[in-house]
């Protein structure tokens, strides 16, 4: 199994791997960051530890040390032996990817895309990615999964939706009314209607959990059923 990001340093920590590091030099742009100097081997590194922080935009932040190896220090090699279980770090990791790959795979996810046959429900792009009119979408969460939001996997807590707009209302930055209408989550503003078919029954309950968590955005309460 492949663990990218977060999760394969979290594994190097935990079995005293090295990892290699490369560093952008000129770092420009907010969005789309661009090394406009190149880029520069910094050598190999040891993950000494890490810990969660909070970040600039309010979520949840893993945070590494890296230790720079000496000139000509290489890690020792691990004599082979039989399997043995996993240390605490790796279960942990091993949980969450397991997870996160059943929550992209899962029954409910599946039968969302189907019913919007790939389509946004709330900007109705359809990405089509091959000649022959297959589609990509992704499948969101309202009320998010996992601590502490804890919400359900079913269907009423899920919403059929493009990269740009999953991605917005991951952050807040798009969330429904009561009538399920697509607000813009920086001004209170309605920006239309979100697509919906009959069969399709999405909780209230959800859509005001996830307008919930923005509230603190602005001073004065909004009434999302006027």
């Amino acid at each position: 199994m492949e663990f990218p990001g977060n999760a394969g340093l979290l594994l190097n920590e935990a079995r005293g791997n090295s990892v290699r590091v490369i560093r952008g030099l000129k770092i420009r742009g907010k969005k789309r960051r661009k090394a406009m100097g190149g880029y520069e081997y910094c050598g190999l590194f040891r993950v000494a530890d890490h810990w969660m922080t909070v970040g600039k935009e309010g979520f949840l932040v893993c945070q590494f040390k890296l230790v720079k190896l000496a000139p000509g220090e290489t890690p020792k090699a691990k004599p082979i032996a039989p399997p043995i279980e996993d240390t605490p770090v790796e279960e942990q990791v091993r949980r969450a990817v397991e997870y996160q790959r059943l929550v992209r795979n899962s029954k409910v996810v599946r039968a969302v895309k189907e019913m919007y046959g790939n389509t946004c429900q709330m900007c109705e792009t359809r990405l089509q990615v091959s000649p022959e009119g297959e589609a990509y979408s992704e499948a969101a969460h309202i009320r998010a999964l996992g601590k502490p939001h804890n919400g359900p996997d079913v269907l009423g807590n899920v919403l059929c939706l493009c990269a740009n707009c999953h991605a917005l209302f991951d952050r807040g930055a798009l969330q429904l009314s009561d009538h399920l209408d697509v607000l813009d989550g920086l001004t209170r503003t309605i920006k239309g209607k979100l697509k919906k078919v009959r069969e399709h029954e999405i909780k209230v309950e959800f859509v005001r959990h996830h307008r919930q968590r923005w509230d603190d955005r602005f001073s004065t309460p909004i009434d999302h059923k006027s």
